[in-house]
């Protein structure tokens, strides 16, 4: 299984190796480049040269090569699976790719914020590290196994309510809220409890999956390896390696989520594969 990884910088060999060695063990044979890279190409003669696409670039303003936004939607649409990883500073051909998804991050610069659920280790941080448990418990997303906590640190995402394909994965506890850390709140805030989502899934209608996080750094050495230590409730948590897990059965994807298949011979325009369904 062939994935390429497109980064901001070569310290993603190093700050995520993790989860590149637990990609791998699952079975993917990975490329990395970085995502201005002049050669960046997905296609050739009207065939992909990878199954699976990661961005890890949220600070790219502009793809290298022949990729771009609508080349990475027409992946999708040819049945291919992508994962975004995202920090609190989105560039704009991430976020674009988002929305038409039906995934909207906050606002540059916000994070999420929970005063109550927070790792110790941020006791005396802006408590933006946080605890997250409120997961959407289909099978079809998580599969029948109950989930630990993950920790948590990025941006907050609302979701299209017009689109039946996005659905949340995980979204943030009820006293949460996106917000810039370094700012006083003086107005209502856009996004806030278990509206929060932090991970969101879409499952288009020919199979290909898509997962956003609200964050890479949850993919990082860091937050792997704080896995298992105590929180203020005095629960235990885990890395959120476990969203790619397989969720029993056979034919599960490595990137995470089951497909439920279309019916065959079904004729659609390619953006109806993930677009709203009204």
């Amino acid at each position: 299984m062939k994935t390429m990884v497109l980064v901001d910088d070569n310290q993603f060999r190093f700050s995520h190796s993790m989860f590149l060695d637990d990609m791998r063990e699952r079975g993917h044979e990975i490329t990395i480049k970085k995502a201005d890279d002049p050669s960046l190409s997905l296609k050739q003669h009207g065939e992909f040269f990878y199954d699976n696409l990661i961005l890890f670039a949220p600070a790219t303003e502009e793809f290298g090569g022949t990729v771009d936004v609508t080349s990475v939607l027409e992946f999708v649409d040819a049945g291919h699976n992508v994962l975004v990883g995202v920090n609190s500073d989105v560039g704009e051909p991430v976020r674009e790719i988002a929305s038409e998804c039906g995934v909207h991050f906050d606002s540059e610069s916000n994070s999420v914020i929970d005063h109550m659920s927070f790792d110790k280790s941020d006791f005396d941080g802006d408590h933006t590290l946080v605890v997250a448990e409120n997961f959407n418990q289909i099978p079809a997303l998580v599969g029948e196994r109950a989930l630990n906590p993950v920790l948590f640190e990025g941006i907050g995402a609302s979701l299209d309510p017009d689109s039946r394909l996005v659905m949340r994965v995980l979204s943030a506890s009820p006293t949460a809220y996106s917000h810039n850390a370094d700012k006083t709140i003086t107005d209502t805030v856009d996004i806030s409890g278990k509206s929060t989502v932090l991970v969101a899934a879409l499952q288009a209608r020919n199979n290909a999956r898509m997962l956003f996080f609200g964050v890479d750094e949850v993919l990082q050495r860091r937050v792997f390896c704080l896995a298992g230590h105590e929180i203020p409730t005095f629960k235990r948590h885990s890395s959120v390696r476990q969203f790619r897990e397989p969720t029993g059965g056979e034919g599960n994807d490595p990137m995470g989520l089951r497909g439920t298949g279309h019916t065959e011979g079904e004729q659609r325009e390619p953006s109806q594969e993930r677009g709203p369904s009204r």
